[in-house]
C-alpha cells in the first residue's frame, strides 16, 4: 500500500471541530505541534490536562515533567530532540471532580487528520505513541489489533505507510496516577529508554517470489520436486472451514515454502477434474508423510489434526510451530497471529483483504467460501501464508535462544500430545443431550412464566406502562430500585449493578427465579448447544491450545472441554453424564494433588508452608479457620467451616487477594456453612452466624480482625514465602520478566499477584504436560491402546480399555513418583490421584468417577 493510497483510503479529509465540540470549553484550543525535532523523534500524547490549558502548551503539567526528567536521564531534551503533540488536541470537558474527563473515539477521529497531516510534513525517524489515545489515534483506522497498550507495549514496529518505526509506550499520565505502581513505572521506564537508544535505519527486506501453479504439469512437478529435494518447509492449507471432523469440509489448496520461494497449488478444488484432484492429494499426502522433510507450521494445533483427519496422513516431521514460538518469545495475549506478526515486524498491511470476503465461517453451516474465492487470489494469498510462515521462522531462530529454546522445545512436545488428544476425542451420547436440552428448556420456560406473572411484574406494568424485561440490566435497575426500591448493593459506571452477584445478595424470589434462568440459559447454550454442535459421528474433538493463555498453561476451544462444571451437582450431572467410554473402556481421570500449592513449594520453599504439605504437617485450613473465627490457631474446626475457609482465606491469599475482599466473602459465606444434615455449623455452642457476630460485632470489626491475621499470616506463619514474593517483584523491576524453572519467560507489564502466581500456575501445568507427553511415549512403547481424550486445569482424561487399567496405574505411578528425580528442584515428591468410570456397558461416564487405589 503506497503513502498516497493510504491517505487517499483512510484520512478524513479535515478536522470537524464544530461537530466535536471540545473546544468551545478550552482556554486552548486546538493544540499544535512543538519542539524543534533536533533528533527527529515524534512524541505523540494522549491529551491536554486542564493545567496545560491553562497555559496554553502541552506536557507543562506533572506529567510534562516527568517526562522530560526521564528524557533527560536517556540525554533527550523534549523541546529540543523531539517534536510533541496530543493526540485530543483539546482538553476534554471537566469531570465532577474538575479534571480532565474521557477521551472518545470522536474526539480522537476529528483530530487524527491533522496528526496523520503532521507525520506527512515532519517525516520523524521514530514515533512514540504514549498512551492508549495515541494508540488508538495512530491505529483506529488501520488495524483494530493494534490499540491495546497491554499488548503494545514496548514493541518496535516498522511503519511501511510512514517509513518510519513506531514505539507504543505506557501513558506518562497513567504512571503520574500510578505512582505506587512501581513495576508499571518500571516497565514504561524499559519502554522508553528501548525507544530512545534503539539506532534505526528505513526497514528493508527482499521477498522471495510465489508461484501459483495452475498449470496441472508445471504443480505435479513442483510437487514432485518438493518430494525429492526438500529438506525442510513451511507448509499452510487454505480450508472450508475450521471444524474438520464435519462432513463435507475439503482442502481448497495447499502451499509450501522454502529458501527459493513460495509455491500453492488447488487440491480439493473444482479448479481440477476429480482425476486430477486424486493425482494432486496423493502428492500431498505423500509430503506430508515423509519425515525428513522437516515441517514449519502456523498454529499447529490446526495444522497437525487436518492433516490426519482431511488429508489422510500421519503427520512426520512437524518440528516447528512459529505460533508457538511467537508465545514463547512473548507471551502477552493477542499477539501470535500470522498477519499481525506481518504488520509490527514487516509492515505488511491488507494482504488478506481479498481472502477476508471468503475465509469467514457461516455459523449456521460451518462452511466458508474458499471455493468461491477467485483461484488466483486463493493462491497467492495461500503462498504469502507459508512465505510468511518460513520467514518468521527464520527470525525465531534468532531470537529464541538459551532456556527460551528449551522452553520452546519442551511445548513444541506438549503441543503434539495436546494433537493427539484432540483427534482421538471423547465420545458423546448425543440421544442424552438431545432430551437434556428439552428438559431444560422446559425448566426454563417455566421460569419465565413465573417471572412474568408475578406480583412484581405486575407492580411494574402499573407503575411504568410496559412489560417487564427480566433480561434487560436497565428494565432490572428499575424494577429492584425504583419499583421495588430496594437497597442498592454496588455501583457501576451506568448506575446500580444489577450483576450475579448482587441478583444473589438480594435473594428474593424473582432474583432467584432470575438467576436460575441465566443459569439454563448458559447450560443449554454454552455446554448442551456447544457439545452437540462439535460432536460428529458420536463424537466430539475439543481443540487445545498452548499458545494463548498468558500463564503458558493451556486453553480450550470448539467446545471449552476446560469449563465444564464440575462443583454444581446438577450442572455436572447434566453436563458430564453425556461423554462416555468407548465400547468396552472405561473413563479415567489422572490429577495432581494440590498441584499449584506444591508447586508454590518448589519456588518459595517456605519450610512451614512445605510441613503442612507434607505428611504429620497439620491442616493449613484448620489452623486459619481457627484463627480466623476463635483466635486461636490448633482448635479442631467443623469440616464444612474449613471447606470454606480454602476459598474465604487461604487459596485467596496464596493468589494475591487482600483482607477486604476476604472479609467481604468470609462474613458472608461462613454463616451459611451447614452440617449434613443441614443444621449450622457450630462453634462454641452457638450457631456460627451467631457466633461472629457475638466475636466481632460487626462487619466492620470481622474486617478489622483479618487485617491484623494478614499481617500474622504473612509476617509470622509463612515468612520465608513473603521473602520470595518480595524478591520476585524486585527482579521484575529489575530485569522485565520473571523466568520458571523450566525457562519459561512471563513478559510485559505484570502486576504483583501475576508475578508471582504465573510462574507457579505455568510450572504446575508443565509437570503435567510433561507427563502426558512420557505417558503417550511409555503406551505406544508398551503397545497398549489407552487414550488421552482430554485435558482439564492439571488433569488429563483417558479412555482406558479395560484389560489395561492395571498398566495405566504402574505407567502414571512411575511417571509421577519421579518427577522430582526429573526436575531437581521439586523438593518432594508430587502427589498422584486417579479416579475410573464404570464401563461403557455399565453405563459408566465422565460425571460418575470412583478413585482407583495406588
Amino acid at each position: 500500500v503506497t503513502m498516497s493510497s493510504f491517505f487517499k483510503k483512510n484520512a478524513v479529509s479535515k478536522s470537524n471541530c464544530p461537530r466535536c465540540g471540545l473546544g468551545s470549553h478550552c482556554s486552548a484550543p486546538r493544540m499544535k505541534v512543538a519542539g524543534k525535532g533536533g533528533q527527529r523523534i515524534l512524541v505523540i500524547g494522549d491529551s491536554p490536562s486542564a493545567l496545560d490549558d491553562d497555559k496554553g502548551a502541552f506536557y507543562r503539567d506533572s506529567t510534562g515533567r516527568r517526562l522530560k526528567q526521564e528524557l533527560r536521564h536517556l540525554g533527550i531534551s523534549l523541546r529540543d530532540d523531539c517534536w510533541y503533540v496530543p493526540a485530543v488536541r483539546c482538553r476534554p470537558a471537566l469531570n465532577s471532580k474538575g479534571e480532565a474527563g474521557e477521551v472518545s473515539t470522536a474526539h480522537i477521529t476529528n483530530c487524527r487528520p491533522y496528526i496523520q497531516g503532521i507525520i506527512k510534513e515532519l517525516r520523524p525517524e521514530k514515533i512514540l505513541l504514549l498512551g492508549e489515545t495515541a494508540l488508538h489515534s495512530y491505529y483506529d483506522d488501520r488495524n483494530k489489533q493494534c490499540t491495546s497498550m497491554f499488548k503494545m507495549a514496548g514493541m518496535q514496529i516498522w511503519d511501511s505507510t510512514y517509513n518510519t518505526w513506531v514505539f507504543p509506550i505506557w501513558s506518562t499520565a497513567l504512571i503520574e496516577k500510578k505512582k505506587h505502581d512501581t513495576l508499571l513505572f518500571s516497565e514504561y521506564k524499559r519502554c522508553l529508554k528501548r525507544a530512545i537508544h534503539t539506532e534505526v535505519q528505513p526497514f528493508e527486506k527482499k521477498w522471495n517470489p510465489t508461484y501459483k501453479l495452475r498449470n496441472f504439469k508445471k504443480a505435479i512437478k513442483a510437487l514432485t520436486n518438493c518430494l525429492r529435494n526438500d529438506t525442510l518447509i513451511a507448509i499452510d492449507y487454505e480450508t472450508t472451514g475450521l471444524d474438520m471432523y464435519k462432513a463435507g469440509h475439503s482442502t481448497a489448496s495447499f502451499a509450501w515454502a522454502n529458501d527459493e520461494g513460495s509455491w500453492a497449488v488447488p487440491v480439493q478444488h473444482p479448479y481440477w477434474n476429480p482425476k486430477q484432484q486424486e493425482e494432486i492429494y496423493a502428492l500431498v499426502q505423500k509430503i506430508l508423510k515423509k519425515r525428513k522433510i522437516k515441517k514449519i507450521v502456523q498454529g499447529i494445533n490446526f495444522e497437525y489434526p487436518w492433516t490426519k483427519q482431511q488429508m489422510k496422513a500421519e503427520p512426520r516431521g512437524f518440528i516447528w510451530d512459529t505460533q508457538l514460538a511467537t508465545h514463547i518469545i512473548d507471551n502477552r495475549t493477542g499477539v501470535t497471529g500470522l498477519k499481525f506478526q506481518c504488520f509490527v515486524r514487516w509492515g505488511i498491511e491488507d494482504y488478506d483483504k481479498i481472502s477476508g470476503k471468503y475465509i469467514k465461517s457461516n455459523s449456521k453451516t460451518g462452511f466458508n467460501d474458499m471455493l468461491k474465492m477467485p483461484v488466483d487470489a486463493l493462491l497467492e494469498y495461500n503462498a504469502l501464508d507459508s512465505l510468511y510462515t518460513y520467514e518468521l521462522y527464520k527470525e525465531q531462530q534468532e531470537q529464541l535462544v538459551g532456556t527460551e529454546l528449551d522452553a520452546y522445545h519442551f511445548m513444541h512436545n506438549g503441543a503434539i500430545v495436546m494433537c493427539e488428544m484432540s483427534f482421538n476425542g471423547i465420545r458423546i451420547k448425543e440421544s442424552f443431550y438431545l432430551k437434556q436440552k428439552k428438559l431444560l428448556e422446559q425448566e426454563r420456560d417455566d421460569l419465565i412464566d413465573l417471572i412474568n406473572t408475578s406480583d412484581e411484574a405486575t407492580q411494574y406494568t402499573r407503575q411504568r406502562g410496559g412489560n417487564f424485561d427480566y433480561n434487560s440490566p436497565k428494565d432490572l435497575q428499575i424494577m429492584l430500585f425504583k419499583v421495588l426500591k430496594l437497597k442498592s448493593r454496588k455501583e457501576t459506571k451506568t448506575g446500580h449493578s444489577v450483576d450475579a452477584e448482587v441478583l444473589q445478595k438480594i435473594d428474593i424470589e424473582l432474583t432467584r427465579n432470575i438467576i436460575a434462568v441465566r443459569k439454563l440459559n448458559k447450560m443449554i447454550g454454552t455446554y448442551v448447544d456447544g457439545f452437540l454442535k462439535h460432536t460428529h459421528d458420536g463424537m466430539m474433538h475439543p481443540s487445545f491450545s498452548l499458545a494463548r493463555a498468558r500463564s503458558f498453561r493451556s486453553s480450550s476451544q470448539s467446545p471449552n472441554f476446560q469449563n465444564v462444571p464440575k462443583r454444581d451437582p446438577k450442572a455436572k450431572r447434566i453436563t458430564r453424564s453425556g461423554m462416555v467410554p468407548r465400547d468396552g473402556r472405561v473413563l479415567g481421570e489422572m490429577d495432581f494433588s494440590g498441584a499449584e500449592i506444591s508447586t508454590s513449594c518448589y519456588y518459595h520453599k517456605d519450610p512451614t508452608f512445605i510441613k503442612y504439605q507434607t505428611e504429620g504437617g497439620g491442616d493449613m485450613h484448620n489452623d486459619a479457620c481457627s484463627h480466623i473465627l476463635l483466635n486461636e490457631k490448633d482448635t479442631k474446626m467443623p469440616k464444612p467451616l474449613r471447606q470454606c475457609t480454602k476459598g474465604v482465606w487461604t487459596f485467596s491469599q496464596f493468589y494475591g487477594s487482600y483482607y477486604v475482599s476476604c472479609a467481604k466473602q468470609g462474613w458472608e459465606e461462613y454463616p451459611l456453612c451447614v452440617e449434613k444434615d443441614g443444621s449450622p455449623c457450630q462453634v462454641k455452642g452457638m450457631d456460627i452466624g451467631d457466633w461472629m457476630k457475638q466475636k466481632y460485632g460487626s462487619y466492620k470489626g470481622f474486617e478489622n480482625h483479618l487485617k491484623k491475621f494478614q499481617s500474622i499470616f504473612w509476617d509470622e506463619w509463612f515468612t520465608v514465602y513473603t521473602e520470595w514474593k518480595d524478591k520476585v517483584c524486585r527482579d521484575y523491576e529489575r530485569d522485565g520478566f520473571v523466568e520458571t524453572f523450566l525457562g519459561f519467560k512471563f513478559k510485559g507489564y505484570m502486576d504483583s499477584k501475576q508475578c508471582t502466581n504465573y510462574p507457579i500456575q505455568g510450572t504446575s501445568f508443565h509437570l503435567l504436560v510433561y507427563t502426558a507427553v512420557q505417558f503417550l511415549k511409555e503406551c505406544r512403547k508398551q503397545g497398549l491402546e489407552t487414550l488421552i481424550v482430554g485435558q482439564v486445569h492439571d488433569s488429563l482424561i483417558l479412555d482406558i480399555p479395560l484389560e489395561e487399567i492395571d498398566d495405566v496405574k504402574r505407567i502414571l505411578s512411575t511417571i509421577v513418583g519421579n518427577l522430582h528425580e526429573v526436575f531437581k528442584w521439586m523438593d518432594f515428591p508430587m502427589g498422584l490421584d486417579l479416579e475410573i468410570s464404570k464401563s461403557y456397558e455399565q453405563g459408566g461416564s465422565f460425571a460418575s468417577m470412583e478413585p482407583l487405589e495406588l
